[in-house]
């Protein structure tokens, strides 16, 4: 579609798609549920530039993110559905433009992003939070970080909304890991000398300790050799 639009001179057109690639491929995150700060904000612009192809223009999208945390990372899509309720619920039913500012920092262990608008603003702060990807935002903040993480909302009729989000600056560690305990040599097996000596012979036969003769087919496929007809 990009080199369609290109070869028609279709210059909206292929930015458009290229946008939607771009963003397609952020979305995606190789499968990952934790993101780059840089990666989340940049898929965010990608986000409202194509908002703005649909609706002329409309919206800013101001951001001011410090450096320090920007290759810290955060879980996908953490950003997104109150970007779109500040748009749809925020700016649309506003008469002329509308700024949405996107700032993030970090205090002590916690990075702390504010999302706020010049919009129309909101009296019933349940139309916020009991949306269905705000709510999804919401719970996996607290699954994946803890309870005393997650999101307040700040509106008034006139005046805006502002949205605020702690997360901590570093990933929580997983729960239980690969638990690696010493090597142990099979019980069975007879382990002899070196190669040369009767026991390396002995033990290409798989020849067993404690356990008696095992039947041919065993002692061939140790010894790697094939095994015999059946």
């Amino acid at each position: 579609l990009y080199f369609v639009a290109i070869m028609h001179g279709d210059d909206q057109m292929a930015e458009m798609v290229e946008a939607l690639s771009d963003n397609f491929k952020l979305a995606l995150n190789n499968g990952s549920k934790y993101i780059k700060v840089a990666d989340s904000v940049k898929w965010m612009q990608g986000y409202m530039k194509l908002q703005n192809m649909r609706y002329n223009n409309r919206f800013e999208l101001f951001v001011d993110i410090s450096r320090e945390i920007l290759q810290r990372e955060t879980i996908t899509f953490i950003f997104q559905p109150f970007i779109e309720n500040a748009m749809y619920h925020g700016l649309e039913p506003k008469i002329g433009k509308g700024k949405i500012s996107l700032r993030g920092w970090q205090e002590q262990n916690n990075m702390i992003f504010t999302i706020e608008d010049d919009g129309v603003g909101i009296d019933d702060m349940s139309r916020l939070e009991n949306g269905y990807g705000v709510r999804n935002v919401i719970e996996r903040i607290k699954l994946n970080y803890g309870e005393k993480y997650g999101v307040t909302f700040e509106s008034s009729p006139g005046n805006g909304t502002k949205v605020t989000i702690v997360v901590p600056v570093s990933r929580p560690a997983p729960a239980g890991g690969v638990r690696r305990g010493p090597c142990r040599r099979r019980r069975d097996v007879y382990h002899g000398p070196a190669a040369g000596g009767k026991g390396h012979e002995d033990r290409r036969r798989g020849t067993l300790r404690d356990r008696g003769d095992p039947p041919r087919r065993l002692l061939r496929e140790y010894a790697g050799q094939p095994p015999l007809p059946a």
